[in-house]
């Protein structure tokens, strides 16, 4: 609690206006907010925003109360710390609050509405499930083949709750300040790992029994090499055999492996890296290069192909990603 309570206090964070909080809330948590014209609160409303790697760091403050309801949110996983005041998740099982020193982990695409009490101070991170399977497959021991059912509340002040508020705490005063390349990609990616393991192999959710404690060790020791290579080097034009010689495996034992571990083909699961490693150059904002370009790194020579592929495992054409980002 102290860790990221002072990281709060000791950071600049800018004023913004209601309307423009509203609409940063309403793009990131992906819920209609709306607030009362007449209330009056006290202080000011107040926005920071880091991005690292994929995943969405926000602190903020809400003057006056806030309530969100239900409108497009994609699955993903959101870690919210609450340091002062109140806030309110209407979930199929009831009312959660979660109050100054709780912390909540959640799906948000399963809460119907989530409200802010004036006051409410909170810091917060989010990815989205869709940028990163092949971590949760991993993790999983085998293809995610069903939403992430997640909403749990935990103690900031101990356990897996101080370590995420320990290691957010690091990467908001790494990222916050004029030296915007302060956390390199490689530790971004790692970073990210992190706290999503984190909060997979230590709270409940309904893919928990393939990830207790330290349970990417479920999957078989040849397998994680093998998902480690392809991870590792999904951008360079690697072929199966590539795979099973560094898993130290025969072709035929990889396939088996693989069908019978992550539910997939090792050619598939190569084909997924290569097009979230697409992804995530295309919803770069700094990225200078067009689709087709990125396209071509990651192996996908056709671009016609490509876009078909890329529709079929994120819902939208590459080109829709690239506007929206």
């Amino acid at each position: 609690m102290d860790i990221i309570g002072n990281t709060f206090i000791n950071i600049n964070l800018p004023s913004v206006e209601v309307e423009h909080l509203i609409s940063y809330y309403e793009r990131i948590l992906g819920y209609n907010f709306r607030h009362e014209a007449e209330a009056s609160g006290s202080g000011s409303n107040k926005l920071l925003s880091i991005k690292v790697a994929n995943t969405t760091i926000m602190l903020s403050r809400v003057s006056q109360s806030l309530e969100g309801a239900f409108a497009d949110c994609p699955d993903n996983i959101t870690a919210i710390f609450v340091l002062s005041g109140d806030v309110r998740l209407e979930v199929e099982d009831g009312l959660l609050t979660c109050r100054r020193g709780d912390g909540v982990a959640l799906n948000t695409s399963l809460a119907r509405r989530v409200t802010f009490l004036a006051g409410t101070e909170f810091c917060m991170f989010r990815v989205r499930i869709d940028d990163i399977v092949p971590l949760l497959e991993r993790l999983a021991g085998r293809r995610l083949d069903e939403q992430l059912q997640i909403t749990t509340s935990f103690d900031i002040r101990s356990g897996t709750g101080s370590v995420l508020a320990a290691i957010l705490a690091a990467t908001v005063v790494g990222s916050a300040g004029d030296d915007t390349q302060a956390i390199s990609p490689c530790a971004a990616d790692f970073l990210q790992s992190s706290w999503v393991a984190l909060v997979l192999e230590n709270l409940p959710h309904n893919y928990s029994q393939g990830m207790s404690r330290g349970s990417t060790q479920h999957a078989p020791l040849h397998v994680r090499r093998a998902v480690d290579y392809i991870l590792a080097h999904a951008y360079e034009d690697i072929a199966v055999q590539d795979v099973a010689r560094a898993a130290g495996i025969g072709l035929r034992t990889l396939q088996q492996s693989f069908r019978k571990v992550l539910q997939t083909s090792p050619q598939e699961y190569i084909k997924a890296a290569r097009l979230h490693g697409a992804r995530r150059e295309i919803e770069d904002p700094h990225s200078e290069h067009s689709v087709e370009e990125i396209a071509r790194k990651w192996g996908f020579a056709n671009r016609g192909h490509f876009a078909a592929q890329y529709r079929r495992l994120f819902g939208e054409l590459p080109s829709e990603t690239r506007r929206a980002r």
